[in-house]
């Protein structure tokens, strides 16, 4: 027998406290006053209490939340332990239903339970599950799954932004659950700051730029939603000029308004002068002027910056009109590609009368430009930059003078040289960068795009979420410059597994002096798995157990210290390219408080059919020091029953509209409120327990017969015995399902009183006399038949058969203790 159970020869009975789990095998002996004895082997089998429990990550009672019309992830689970498998998994009979597409799965033998399928409905849906274990136990719990819409960031375009002028705009999603915490790309140098609690962009720009930018999304079950948003940052919109170029009167004129800054497109006004006029789309200035004098221009522009401001730019420029030379072409030369021969740049000049003669007269051409005797300018740049000169032109009576600009840009070039690699089912972005070259690029990609992700040409990205694993493979890609310049450089990418995930939401706190051991689980990524602290500290006296590669890996030890810690675990895998997660955790050590609840389960309420009924149970304390304080912090008792403060009590009335419910019941101590104590618990309105056989239909000496006891309401599943009388020798009453199997060898009346327990946390026990069991006795012509079969004798040939004769000879003696039961032969 277990060490800890004693036998007691004087009662015949077996007594003591389980003090470990297994099977165990004895052989029992009894003796009577004669000296006769007997022996019978048995054999008792220990487990634990029945449990249902859920991961660290999960909140004890709540499931994370489920999107609409995507699978349910089954790592979500509830693990059964103790009892004994297989086990039997459903929901309660007072339980509501679980969301609908979703049902209850598990494996009977394992223990666990998963909540599988795919929602269709949106709402907050409580159910309860019960658990039966092959030992009889019984346990339930309560838990609530969210269903909710996919979260999706409603944000369709960013503001753009000014230089140094103050920013701000809020992000805004919509479906997922709880709060949102915002991610992003950017990095802060640009001058701009994401909130993560509010999604709020503030901050002001301080560089030009024009950007994809990777927004992401996080719920407080951590459903991710991303988009790509251009994010465009510009100077101020601008006239840097003051006057616009020279006007002859009579001729024609046609000159650009020289804007920078801002974003275009541009919408242009002026109060011209006679004979001029300007297109609002181009901001050309085009006509012959009328007057032979210089005049002043006010021009406004408004850009298309979002969101819109209607405010204008407005200057005033000057237009000089005149007869004299006039130097008749754009300052701003064509960019030009350095160590590359120019084509040659006709300087063009109108008015007074050539021959023109050309020269530098203050800043420098690029090295290598010079001045022709066509008054072209030729050569090949040998430096790149920004080149600002002034250029003069003499005529026969004038001269006339204008600034100029060249732009000698670098060949063009794809710097970027390492890639990211995707992982599958993981949102993947890589920003491809230039050197060199002019103006805007487009990007054209040459080769295999794993499916999922797509290439962006107009701003040289990859992004999306691969959907496969791919071994590596390569590709080119090629970038064309505004100048029609091209460039083009070969890469290799592999589509790797799901990157490693720290897997907790949290870890539990403790208490000093007492010890403490927390998990912390990863999932994913290329096991074996490296743990490390990279910020903050551990509690004093505890450590991480690094020793080696594990999952998962242990925090344990002794708390010497009170205080509140936080710290940054970071788990890497064995894969080849660095994959790392990181995540925060707190643990707070407390100074432990003896005081306890000692109740590990309220009673059930119980009804009996639809009248109300008492209840009373009480809130049981050790270790502390009263008087107490008793409250319920979260959760309510069923409608009808009150909480004595002072005293711990439940009482009430339940009634038919009673519902089972489930609480935290805190209690602390008066005097000392920092010691304090919290228990859940869950509170079953059931109806009370009732037999619905009422009797028992007869059967015949030697046939095969079956029966069934039935009870209903109450806590499933039920115990059936016999307490008064005995069934016939050769039946038998299964004690989990009521049934009553067998043939019976005896024959007669036989009282019984049929007693039925159930499996409530306080078992209700029933008792039904039923009327005598009649066994109608076999004729004697059937029963010499029954025993020449059991015998061996064969009628027809009138031979014994030895072999069958050997066989049954213990049948035959058991035959025949039975039929002298019945009567004399």
């Amino acid at each position: 027998m277990p060490q800890s159970l004693v036998l007691n020869p004087r009662n015949n009975s077996i007594s003591g406290t389980f003090s470990e789990t297994g099977e165990f095998y004895f052989t029992m002996q009894v003796i009577d006053a004669t000296g006769a004895e007997d022996t019978e082997n048995y054999s008792i089998v220990v487990v634990d209490e029945l449990v249902m429990s859920t991961p660290l990550w999960l909140t004890p009672s709540r499931f994370p939340s489920a999107i609409c019309h995507t699978s349910y992830p089954k790592q979500n689970k509830i693990d059964i332990t103790g009892g004994m498998p297989p086990y039997t998994v459903a929901l309660c009979e007072t339980s509501d239903l679980l969301p609908q597409s979703m049902f209850l799965s598990s494996d009977s033998n394992d223990g666990t339970i998963y909540i599988e399928g795919m929602p269709s409905i949106p709402g907050s849906y409580s159910f309860s599950i019960c658990v039966n274990s092959r030992d009889g136990q019984y346990t339930s719990k309560s838990f609530l799954l969210d269903v909710v819409d996919p979260l999706v960031i409603t944000t369709q375009r960013l503001y753009d932004g000014i230089i140094s002028k103050s920013y701000h705009m809020k992000l805004e999603a919509e479906g997922g659950y709880g709060a949102y915490r915002w991610m992003w790309n950017l990095n802060a140098s640009e001058g701009l700051k994401l909130n993560a609690e509010t999604g709020e962009i503030t901050g002001e720009p301080v560089n030009q730029l024009y950007k994809t930018v990777m927004i992401s999304a996080v719920d407080a079950d951590g459903h991710t939603a991303h988009t790509y948003l251009y994010l465009d940052i510009n100077p101020e919109i601008e006239i840097k000029e003051n006057s616009l170029p020279k006007a002859q009167k009579g001729k024609f004129y046609s000159e650009n308004i020289p804007i920078s800054g801002g974003f275009p497109p541009y919408t242009f006004s002026c109060n011209c002068p006679e004979g001029l006029s300007i297109s609002r789309v181009t901001g050309i200035i085009q006509g012959i002027p009328a007057e032979n004098e210089s005049t002043t221009v006010p021009i406004s522009v408004n850009d298309s910056r979002f969101p819109y401001d209607p405010n204008a730019f407005t200057k005033d420029l000057i237009i000089k009109i005149s007869d004299n030379v006039i130097i008749k072409m754009s300052g701003n030369l064509p960019p030009v590609l350095q160590n590359k021969p120019i084509e040659p740049v006709n300087l063009v000049a109108i008015g007074d009368a050539p021959p023109y003669t050309w020269e530098v007269i203050s800043g420098h051409m690029p090295q290598g430009i010079t001045i022709n005797e066509q008054n072209q300018l030729e050569g090949t740049p040998e430096f790149n930059g920004n080149y600002s000169f002034s250029l003069a032109v003499h005529a026969a009576q004038s001269t006339d003078k204008k600034d100029f600009s060249m732009f000698v840009y670098q060949p063009l070039k794809i710097t970027t040289s390492v890639i990211k690699e995707p992982r599958i089912d993981t949102d993947y972005f890589q920003e491809f960068s230039t050197s060199g070259g002019y103006g805007e690029k487009y990007w054209h990609y040459i080769g295999f795009l794993p499916e999922g992700l797509i290439f962006d040409p107009t701003t040289g990205t990859i992004r999306g979420i691969a959907k496969k694993i791919y071994s590596a493979y390569e590709f080119f890609l090629e970038v064309i410059d505004a100048d029609g310049n091209t460039a083009q450089k070969p890469f290799t990418m592999e589509v790797l597994g799901k990157p490693v995930e720290i897997t907790n939401h949290s870890i539990f706190n403790g208490y000093l002096g007492i010890a403490y051991s927390a998990s912390i689980y990863a999932s994913w990524g290329t096991p074996e798995y490296t743990w490390k602290i990279i910020n903050g500290f551990l509690p004093d006296g505890l450590q991480l157990n690094t020793t080696g590669p594990a999952n998962p890996v242990i925090i344990e030890g002794n708390p010497t210290r009170e205080d509140t810690y936080h710290f940054t675990v970071q788990v890497m895998d064995k894969s080849s390219g660095i994959n790392t997660a990181q995540k925060e955790f707190t643990i707070q050590i407390k100074e432990i408080s003896n005081i306890t609840i000692f109740n590990s389960y309220l009673k059930d309420a119980q009804l009996n059919s639809d009248e109300n009924a008492e209840y009373s149970d009480n809130i049981v304390v050790m270790n502390g020091t009263s008087p107490y304080v008793f409250d319920i912090v979260k959760g309510k008792l069923p409608a009808g029953l009150n909480l004595n403060a002072d005293t711990g009590e439940i009482k009430g009335i339940v009634t038919p509209e009673s519902q089972t419910e489930e609480l935290t019941i805190r209690v602390k101590e008066k005097d000392h409120p920092e010691h304090v104590f919290e228990k859940e618990f869950l509170l079953l309105v059931v109806k009370s327990l009732a037999i619905k056989t009422q009797g028992i239909h007869a059967t015949k000496q030697f046939r095969p017969y079956e029966d069934e006891f039935k009870a209903e309401d109450g806590i499933s599943p039920y115990w059936w015995s016999i307490s008064e009388g005995h069934l016939p020798a050769g039946l038998t009453l299964n004690p989990t399902t009521g049934k009553i199997t067998g043939k019976p060898f005896q024959c007669g009346d036989f009282p019984l009183t049929l007693k039925v327990r159930d499996s409530a946390k306080v078992p209700t026990v029933l008792t039904r006399s039923l009327s005598n069991f009649k066994v109608v006795c076999e004729d004697m012509a059937s029963i010499i038949s029954i025993l020449n079969v059991l015998s061996g004798f064969d009628e027809k040939s009138d031979l014994y058969d030895e072999n069958a004769l050997l066989g049954n000879k213990v049948h035959l003696h058991d035959a025949i203790l039975r039929l002298r039961s019945v009567g004399e032969f």
